[in-house]
């Protein structure tokens, strides 16, 4: 997207992107009570795809080439192997519990860029990532000690997914439109999430009226803005910034999570928390 957006604009457009984001994960642990993960990847993808290409039909057709296609096409798969993670953890794990683990990806950024940027971590960045280890570790505490599930295992799987999109897009999202990436981001998760579901057996569809609403908030909230969006906001910022950013995910989940799913976070759990707050806030 040929836009004038200033790096200012682009940040708090960035962190409402973020926001939207941080609701998703209350709809999503609803709509998975009755839904496979593929099923409502593709559901919730698939529809939103659609409500973007209705209405940026005129810079689809004005300005699509094929190289904005092949980046949304990677943008998508990248962000597929995280959203399967995220969903699949949700159903044995908190939502707070799941943003928090997954928006660690702002201290696996910068590990991750190493290659790229031709230098070693910072003495900053090695006190970040040791810092998170024990946040996470607060955040798996129990009366038993610390413990591990396979949930959070896979989340751990979803931050480093998630900085590795946070790279791959930070790097192709300056030359071309951001906007038609994000549209066909989208549109890659909703095919792929189907053709998992079908090619699984677990193609199926809501059974309550309810569930329709909660995937077309999360289709038009979660997904037609905070996904769509990012490349966008992402075209003019750098990938440091973009992950510290993802403080504000977290925040919004973890307040959903008490306010409406009674998420009761344990002593350990929100010094955990706390923790995992100021690393991302750390600039």
């Amino acid at each position: 997207m040929k836009s004038k957006l200033t790096e200012r604009t682009a940040k708090i457009l960035l962190l409402a992107v973020i926001a939207a984001r941080g609701t998703s994960f209350y709809f999503s642990k609803l709509c998975l009570q009755s839904l496979s993960p593929f099923m409502l990847l593709g559901l919730r993808f698939t529809f939103a795809f659609l409500l973007l290409c209705l209405i940026f039909h005129k810079s689809l057709t004005e300005t699509l080439c094929l190289a904005d296609i092949k980046k949304g096409m990677l943008f998508g798969f990248i962000y597929f192997l995280v959203m399967v993670c995220e969903y699949t953890s949700l159903r044995t794990t908190n939502s707070s519990t799941a943003s928090f683990i997954e928006n660690m990806a702002i201290v696996i950024v910068p590990l991750l860029n190493i290659p790229f940027a031709h230098k070693l971590p910072t003495l900053k960045d090695i006190i970040r990532a040791s810092l998170a280890c024990v946040g996470v570790g607060l955040l798996t505490l129990t009366q038993d000690g610390i413990s591990i599930s396979t949930g959070e295992l896979i989340l751990i799987c979803a931050a480093f997914f998630y900085a590795t999109a946070i790279l791959v897009t930070n790097r192709l999202s300056k030359v071309g439109n951001s906007l038609n990436m994000g549209i066909f981001q989208v549109g890659t998760i909703g095919i792929l999430g189907l053709f998992a579901a079908t090619a699984g057996g677990t193609f199926s569809v809501p059974n309550t009226p309810e569930i329709y609403v909660y995937i077309i908030i999360l289709a038009v909230v979660c997904t037609g803005f905070g996904y769509t969006l990012q490349p966008v906001a992402q075209s003019k910022l750098n990938a440091e910034t973009t992950s510290v950013c993802c403080a504000v995910n977290p925040l919004v989940a973890s307040l959903i999570g008490m306010i409406f799913l009674h998420e009761i976070p344990s002593f350990a759990n929100i010094i955990g928390e706390i923790l995992i707050i100021t690393i991302l806030l750390i600039p």
